[in-house]
């Protein structure tokens, strides 16, 4: 049954009168400018409030922003499509802020007087996916928002993905159900909520709620945008009292980190300067602070800070604000990063541990292009995959756990040797041919390094939270994930000079011959042979004199010797055999194969070490 949407009443609220929101046990505004106290990084601080940033994520027109418009009490930056080119074609194009408060639910932390939820309304159209994915990376719970009368679709599956990447905490919200006829309603709805059961059942969000709202109830031909009709809907308060009850205390682990403010709009106010909002990903903030704005290469000092047009004196993880500056052009900010001085980095090559989408079906070889997001931005870049052997058992004691956000050690710790570059502390990896899947039919679960560098040269990237790849070249209305791996950054390299410096990657080979002639006599072991069909006529032996070559005798190794020389220019050689075989020789004959294996380093070997072996 709809329900126009009343004023609370809430009888709890220290101004004594009725507020603006739509639902029960919230805190009106006037109260909220009584009662404020700025954030604090001490969990222990009296009346303390606490941001929770909730992404709203489903397929285009599912009705992600009418969903907005009945839960908001106050707006922000970009709030309900209010961007020209939103109104004319119809549809979220940009991030979205809004948000609403209410009493903590029974039981929380004593030290929390509020809760504020930031709504970070994402765009639902394939091809602003970049925009979707930079609004992930700031959220700590999600609403999955879907069209009850269209189920699961394209997009729909894709924020699945990318909200099963960044955080454990999703509602599923069925919308529209309006639309459903009443005959009909309760059981659709139970099919329905089937439905979702299962297909969450094999993700991490196994058990999480499904909900059934309208959030705009048509009525006639009213318009939706008409912003003076009275708002009905259905189970609004219902999915409020969810969101409240589900509520707990985010682990905030960044806060003592350096400053790192995740900026989304940037614009121009008279006599302000320019006011950048964003979302605290990191570190804490004061007025009087000086933030770095590594695009423009500029230092300024805070002005003022902001939170939902309330003056605080400072911001902290997690938290939303809006920050004044001076002396930085306001039209050159969309997606952009504030941080503290020296603290984020531009490289044209970066190192991050990454794990394979599971959805994603496509083939991704070394040497592949790739769309990779690292904070506000997402650039292309040429993709080698190294080091899956190397971290099998890494990646077993991982299973159902995140990746370690910290992981520079693993890179620097875990590699082999072999003794083929040029700098003690780098590690051996041995380069993998694609990005591999994992699971039960693959040999186990698969943990990978993924080094990108990026076409457009020296990329600023952030090293909070983790990259994501994806393949946004693929067609969007195609069944099937874009989004291919994602993890946390390992290294920037400063150049492709330097990466020798970092690891050492390297191909296993094997080259594969016969043994031409033997010079034995009186049956005893020969010390030594030659052998063809291994290198080309003409070719350089010189790389190859002195590995070792192993005549093999069916499914084993009879005897190992080493290449001694070129024996004339048809790609003939000869290899000794000095205390190996038994006896000090080797019973080959005409016709034995021959084997030649060795590592070719691709990156990081010397000049005089281009092949080794163990």
């Amino acid at each position: 049954m709809a329900t126009v949407t009343p004023k609370c009443g809430n009888e709890e609220c220290p101004c004594g009168r009725t507020c603006e929101c739509p639902f029960g046990a919230c805190v009106c505004e006037a109260a909220v400018d009584d009662a404020r106290v700025p954030p604090s990084s001490s969990t222990g601080a009296a009346g303390r409030v606490i941001n929770i940033n909730i992404g709203i994520l489903g397929h285009v027109n599912s009705g992600k922003t009418s969903l907005v418009r009945a839960l908001s009490t106050t707006l922000s930056t970009a709030a309900l499509d209010k961007s020209p080119q939103s109104r004319e074609r119809g549809m979220t194009l940009d991030l979205g802020f809004s948000s609403f408060s209410c009493m903590p639910p029974q039981g929380f932390d004593a030290a929390v007087s509020r809760l504020q939820y930031t709504l970070v309304d994402c765009p639902g159209h394939a091809s602003l996916i970049r925009t979707i994915i930079s609004g992930a990376q700031i959220i700590d719970r999600m609403l999955l928002v879907v069209d009850v009368t269209k189920g699961m679709q394209n997009q729909t599956a894709e924020c699945l993905v990318i909200g099963e990447i960044l955080t454990p905490d999703l509602i599923v919200v069925l919308n529209k159900i309006d639309l459903v006829p009443e005959a009909e309603r309760a059981e659709k709805i139970a099919e329905i909520k089937a439905y979702w059961s299962n297909a969450l059942a094999k993700t991490r969000f196994a058990g999480a709620p499904v909900v059934t709202v309208a959030a705009f109830v048509h009525q006639g031909d009213a318009d939706e945008s008409d912003a003076s009709r009275t708002l009905v809907t259905m189970n609004l308060a219902e999915l409020v009292a969810l969101i409240r009850d589900t509520t707990q205390l985010p682990v905030r682990r960044n806060v003592t980190r350096p400053l790192y403010l995740s900026v989304d709009h940037g614009f121009a106010i008279k006599g302000q300067g320019t006011v950048l909002t964003g979302t605290m990903l990191s570190g804490t903030l004061r007025v009087g602070d000086d933030v770095e704005l590594p695009e423009f290469g500029v230092v300024r000092k805070v002005k003022s800070i902001q939170q939902f047009k309330h003056a605080v004196d400072s911001a902290e993880q997690g938290d939303r604000c809006a920050i004044a500056v001076t002396n930085v052009d306001a039209s050159k900010i969309e997606r952009s990063v504030a941080c503290a001085p020296g603290t984020v980095k531009s490289s044209p090559l970066v190192i991050a541990l990454v794990r394979r989408v599971r959805y994603f079906a496509l083939q991704c070889k070394t040497g592949s292009k790739i769309h990779v997001t690292l904070g506000p931005s997402t650039g292309v870049a040429t993709v080698t995959w190294f080091g899956s052997k190397q971290l099998r058992a890494l990646a077993k004691s991982l299973v159902g756990q995140p990746l370690p956000l910290d992981c520079a050690g693993v890179l620097r710790d875990i590699g082999g040797g072999g003794g083929g570059g040029n700098n003690s502390e780098a590690k051996d990896w041995e380069i993998d041919a694609e990005l591999l899947q994992g699971g039960k039919l693959e040999g186990g679960p698969v943990l990978q390094w993924a080094l990108l560098s990026f076409e457009q040269g020296a990329m600023l990237c952030p090293t909070i939270g983790q990259l994501l790849g994806s393949r946004l070249d693929v067609d969007p209305t195609a069944m099937q994930c874009r989004i291919a791996f994602f993890g946390p950054v390992a290294a920037l390299v400063p150049s492709h000079a330097e990466l020798g410096a970092f690891v050492r990657l390297f191909k296993n080979k094997e080259r594969v011959g016969v043994v031409d002639r033997v010079d034995r006599r009186d049956g005893a072991k020969a010390d030594a042979l030659i052998g063809r069909g291994m290198f080309q006529k003409d070719g350089d032996l010189t790389p190859f004199l002195n590995l070792k070559v192993v005549v093999r005798k069916g499914d084993e190794d009879e005897a190992t010797g080493v290449i001694a020389a070129p024996f004339g220019k048809t790609g003939k050689f000869t290899v000794h055999f000095r205390g190996g075989g038994g006896g000090g020789g080797t019973e080959a004959k005409p016709g034995d194969k021959l084997c030649l294996r060795f590592r070719s380093y691709v990156v990081g070997g010397s000049d005089k070490k281009k092949f080794v072996q163990d």
